[in-house]
C-alpha cells in the first residue's frame, strides 16, 4: 500500500474490508441505540451525515478497481446493504431526487438488528453463513435475568450420529446475538457440524454458575481432545440441573418470577 499524490491510500480490497471493520463495528453499536431509541434514518445520506464523525477518522481510499473513497462512507454503506438490509432488519427503497436511497420498515429489535450487523461485521454478508446462524438458534431457549450467561450448546453432526455431547460455557454478556455471535466464532473450517445452541441461563455470576456446572458433572466431561467444555450428558440434562439449582442461585425470570 502506498500514497498518491492526492493523500490518498492505495488499498486492495481485502484491506479496505479489513479496516473499515472497526468502523462498523462502531457505527453498529451507535445505529441500534439510536434505532432502538426511535431514531430511525430514513436515507444512506442521513446516516452518513449522523454517524460519519463519531466512527472514526477520515480516511480515503482507492482501490484502482472502481472502489474508492472516505473509508468511512464504505463502512456504512456495507453495514447497511450487506448486514441490516439483506438480513431483512430494513428495506432499501427507492432512490430520492437527488439520488439517495430510501430506508423503510425498520426491524426496531435489538436483538435482529445485532444479528444482521454481525453477519457483515464477522461474516462479510455471507448468507451460508445466515443460514448455518438461523439453524443453529432453532431450538434455542433462554432462562432468567442477568447481564451475563452460561450458555449449552451441541454440534449437529455428533447429534445425528447419536453421540450425546454437550457443550457448556459463559459469556459476559446474555443477548441472544452476543451468545450467538460467540459460538459461531469458536467453530471454524475444521468443524464439520453446526453448533446447536439449546440453552441459555442468563445470570450476574456466570463464572460461578459455569465452574458449578462443570463439576456437578465433572465425571462425565470429555477428555483426551482440545475442548475442555464438553461432557457426556444431554442439553436436557444440565437443564434440570440449573432448574433444581436455580432458587439457591437467586435465578429469577425478566418479570420477577422463577
Amino acid at each position: 500500500m502506498t500514497f498518491s499524490d492526492t493523500k490518498m491510500l492505495i488499498m486492495r480490497k481485502s484491506d479496505v474490508v479489513r479496516r473499515m471493520r472497526p468502523y462498523q463495528e462502531k457505527l453498529a453499536q451507535l445505529m441500534i441505540d439510536d434505532i432502538c431509541d426511535g431514531k430511525l434514518p430514513t436515507t444512506i445520506k442521513e446516516i452518513q451525515n449522523r454517524y460519519r464523525d463519531h466512527i472514526g477518522p477520515e480516511l480515503r481510499f482507492e482501490t484502482n478497481r472502481g472502489w474508492n473513497g472516505d473509508i468511512r462512507d464504505a463502512a456504512i454503506w456495507t453495514l447497511v446493504k450487506n448486514g441490516f438490509a439483506k438480513m431483512g432488519a430494513v428495506q432499501l427503497a427507492t432512490e430520492t431526487p437527488d439520488g439517495h436511497q430510501t430506508l423503510e420498515k425498520w426491524k426496531v429489535s435489538r436483538e435482529e438488528l445485532h444479528i444482521a450487523a454481525q453477519i457483515e461485521i464477522s461474516y462479510g454478508g455471507n448468507r451460508k453463513t445466515f443460514a448455518r446462524w438461523t439453524e443453529s438458534a432453532r431450538h434455542t431457549q433462554v432462562h432468567y435475568a442477568g447481564s451475563g450467561a452460561v450458555y449449552v450448546y451441541t454440534d449437529s453432526r455428533l447429534d445425528h450420529l447419536g453421540d450425546v455431547c454437550t457443550k457448556i460455557g459463559r459469556h459476559e454478556y446474555s443477548g441472544i446475538g452476543n451468545v450467538r455471535t460467540r459460538i459461531l466464532q469458536q467453530y471454524g473450517t475444521s468443524t464439520p457440524g453446526i453448533p446447536i445452541l439449546w440453552h441459555i441461563f442468563r445470570t450476574d455470576r456466570e463464572k460461578d454458575l459455569e465452574n458449578h456446572l462443570h463439576r456437578k458433572f465433572s465425571k462425565m466431561r470429555i477428555t483426551g481432545g482440545f475442548g475442555s467444555e464438553w461432557f457426556q450428558v444431554s442439553p436436557d440434562e444440565v437443564f434440570s440441573a440449573v432448574r433444581d439449582a436455580a432458587e439457591d442461585w437467586g435465578l429469577t425470570s425478566a418479570d420477577g418470577n422463577d
